[in-house]
């Protein structure tokens, strides 16, 4: 038994994190493979560095619907139908838009469903926004969040990107894009922020981390450090209803009771992998699985399928504490296959 819990101890681990240099997933029986990272430091000739140059300057030049988009939500009231059929149709040119910054409007509209911002939670359609928002770049921590469906009680799912710099020879396009963006962006993000919209405040914490955020072909965008850092906006964020904030903080609380009380707090607020981790927090502080497949149960309900899947299998054969039920392990596989 020992041995069982610290497997558990390693299992489902989402990194919630700005994004990072690598793109991979990892299994509890062994390791997963590494994705090639998207290039775009390469060496170009000079015919291909005028190619190259011109993202940056569309970028720079021609306005963005998703920022005109978050523009409008940010001045209107919560629930505008106006405000979210504009996301909506920012969202859906991002998967044509060579821009690659539309898809910010696909991760705002995840979110808003994941906190309830003027319209009712729902776990099943913020995660389709997120699996229509996840890129390497500018996707404000989607592409790890779309990830958590795929995480398990013993099962680890983590992935990550590495943001394409500038192409060579386009310094000075690449820095009118950036401002450009940053313009664009920041000030919606940080007005829904000051009032009172945790979805807001969570995609301005991702540019006010060190790292940043990636735009293909151009660099990093950064907010202006007056706007405080990082983890004072996903504290903010979390206390305002946002549970995938109260998460990221739990995975950097200093103490173990803060971490189970950020879980238990992201897990009611909705978000399904604060469930799951909660759950695995139960187990591993000397609850066992019994106690904690209440957690569990709710991380299958919150969109979580591979839990689902998985707690299917213990009820149906009676494992790892829980009855046999095979009722209940029906339900549970049905809901693994719940669409929004």
């Amino acid at each position: 038994m020992p041995g069982f819990f610290r497997s558990l101890a390693r299992a489902a681990v989402l990194l919630v994190v700005p994004l990072a240099a690598c793109t991979q997933s990892v299994a509890s029986n062994g390791p997963g493979t590494l994705a090639s990272p998207p290039s775009g430091a390469e060496t170009l000739t000079a015919t291909s560095g005028r190619a190259a140059c011109a993202l940056p300057k569309l970028l720079a030049t021609t306005p963005s619907p998703a920022a005109s988009a978050i523009d409008l939500w940010s001045r209107a009231p919560l629930g505008s139908a106006t405000a979210l059929a504009a996301l909506e149709q920012a969202c859906e040119e991002a998967a044509d838009s060579a821009r690659g910054t539309e898809r910010a409007a696909c991760v705002l509209l995840a979110l808003v469903y994941s906190a309830g911002e003027g319209v009712p939670k729902n776990a099943h359609r913020s995660f389709a926004y997120l699996d229509r928002g996840a890129s390497c770049a500018f996707s404000f921590g989607a592409h790890d969040l779309a990830q958590a469906q795929q995480q398990g009680i013993f099962l680890s799912s983590v992935s990550c990107c590495m943001g394409a710099a500038c192409s060579t020879g386009c310094a000075d396009e690449c820095a009118r894009a950036e401002k450009a963006i940053a313009d664009a962006f920041v000030p919606p993000l940080e007005r829904a922020c000051q009032a009172g919209r945790a979805s807001g405040c969570f995609m301005l914490s991702h540019v006010a981390h060190d790292r940043g955020e990636h735009v293909t072909s151009v660099g990093i965008i950064k907010a202006p450090p007056q706007l405080g850092g990082s983890d004072a906006l996903l504290a903010r964020s979390c206390a305002l209803g946002l549970g995938t904030a109260c998460e990221a903080l739990a995975f950097a609380a200093p103490a173990a009771a803060e971490k189970t009380r950020l879980l238990s707090r992201a897990c009611d607020l909705g978000w399904g992998g604060g469930c799951l981790h909660l759950g695995n927090d139960v187990a591993e502080r000397g609850g066992g699985m019994k106690a904690a497949l209440p957690a569990f149960e709710r991380a299958c309900k919150l969109g979580i399928r591979t839990v689902c899947t998985e707690l299917a299998t213990m009820y149906g054969k009676g494992e790892h504490g829980a009855p046999v039920d095979h009722e209940r392990a029906a339900a549970l596989e049905a809901e693994s296959w719940r669409t929004p």
